[in-house]
C-alpha cells in the first residue's frame, strides 16, 4: 500500500491531462517507475506516486462518494466492513449517493441496462410529460 494511499480503481479513474501525459510519456514505458502488479489500481498509485502525483479525495463536502467501489446495495446498507477500507464510511442509505455520481462498480450487464433505462429512459419520458406551472405555488 502506498503511504499516500490510493483510490480504488474498480469504478474507474479520473485524471488530469497533465497527470495522464506524465503517465503515458514517462511512467508507463518504464518498468522501474511503473512495475507490474496484479492489482492495477495499486500499481497505478505507486507509479504516479513515483512522480509525486498523489490521489485526491473524491468525496464531496458532505462525505458522499462520487465513485462507488463496491456494489450499490453494499454502499446503501453500510455493509463496508472490509479491513482494507482506509477511511470510515460515514453514510448509508440514500445519503451515500452523490447527485453527481460518476461511476459504479461490480454491476452485471443487465443491472447496467436497468440503471441506464431508469436514468435516461423513464425519467426523461416523465420529465417531458410533466408540465410545470409558469409561476411557483405561493401561500398567501
Amino acid at each position: 500500500m502506498p503511504e499516500h494511499g490510493y483510490n480504488a480503481g474498480g469504478s474507474g479513474y479520473a485524471m488530469s491531462r497533465a497527470a495522464m501525459k506524465i503517465f503515458a510519456d514517462e511512467l508507463y514505458p518504464s518498468k522501474d517507475l511503473c512495475p507490474y502488479h496484479e492489482w492495477e489500481d495499486l500499481a497505478i498509485a505507486r507509479c504516479l506516486g513515483s512522480k509525486g502525483i498523489r490521489p485526491t479525495d473524491t468525496r464531496d463536502s458532505k462525505g458522499r462518494q462520487r465513485f462507488l467501489a463496491w456494489r450499490p446495495e453494499e454502499h446503501f446498507n453500510g455493509d463496508l466492513t472490509r479491513s482494507f477500507i482506509y477511511d470510515k464510511v460515514e453514510h448509508k442509505g440514500f445519503e451515500i449517493y452523490h447527485e453527481n455520481l460518476i461511476s459504479l462498480h461490480h454491476l452485471q450487464p443487465d443491472e447496467m441496462r436497468l440503471i441506464h433505462g431508469i436514468l435516461y429512459g423513464v425519467s426523461s419520458a416523465i420529465n417531458k410529460q410533466v408540465e410545470t406551472p409558469s409561476t411557483p405555488w405561493r401561500h398567501h
